[in-house]
This record gives C-alpha cells, structure tokens and sequence, in this order.
C-alpha cells in the first residue's frame, strides 16, 4: 500500500474530473426521455470512468486506457484499500462502457433504470472529488 498524497492540483486531474462532471450532466439532461436510456447509460459509465482516471492521475499512477471499471478500481485500491467503497457502483456501471452504443442493446438490457445508473456515476465523482479535496 502506497501513502502517495494526491495532488489535486495537477491540470489533467482537473480536466477528467471536468469531463466528468459533464457527462454526469449529459446523463441528467438525457434522463427524462425514455429513448435515451442507451446514452444515459453510457454517459454515466464515462463520469465513473474518467473521476476514476482523476484519481489515478493524483496518485502519480497512470490513467490506464480502459472502460474496465474493475480494473481502474483495483488499481486504486493498491494505494489505499479505501477505494474498494466504490466497487458496488463500478459494477453496476461496468457494462454501459460499449453496449448501450450498439443496436440491439434496449431489447438486452430491458429492466436498466437509467436513474441507478447516474446515481451510481454521482457516488463515484462525489467521492473522488472528496477525496482529491482533503489530501
């Protein structure tokens, strides 16, 4: 386990975590219209992704080029066990990174409710941003 201080300062953690707040902003705009449940998704899945890239990128790691939430979270989690809080919501947002892009996914996915999806998203940058503050 690593006890690297984040530095919150740096401005491509700013930039992912501006990404992120803005496709969080997308999923919300999206969210009241039902024929964009595939695009609210995947926004959502993108603002975890990218707060998690923040993350990583405060710590000194490297910002893998990857949708795997699983993994962006296991590599936080080697500095500080304190990221696996997030590993429920990752997991609920885990398969919104390609699918929902691709014909065919609303007849696969009927029961998503777009809605977990940004509260989940909200929960991840929340406590990214949270975390990046108090270092």
């Amino acid at each position: 386990m690593s006890s690297t201080r984040p530095d919150s300062n740096d401005p491509d953690v700013a930039a992912f975590l501006q990404k992120a707040r803005r496709d969080l902003e997308v999923a919300r705009r999206l969210a009241p219209d039902s024929d964009f449940k595939d695009v609210v998704c995947f926004h959502a899945q993108q603002a975890a992704e990218k707060a998690l890239k923040a993350a990583m990128l405060a710590l000194g790691l490297e910002a893998l080029r990857t949708h795997d939430l699983d993994l962006l979270l296991a590599s936080l989690e080697e500095t500080d066990p304190g990221w696996k809080a997030l590993q429920e919501m990752c997991e609920s947002l885990a398969d919104f990174a390609v699918a929902p892009r691709y014909p065919g996914w609303e007849e696969t996915a009927p029961d998503i409710k777009p809605q977990d999806a940004i509260n989940n998203a909200t929960f991840v940058v929340r406590f990214v941003e949270k975390r990046l503050v108090r270092a």
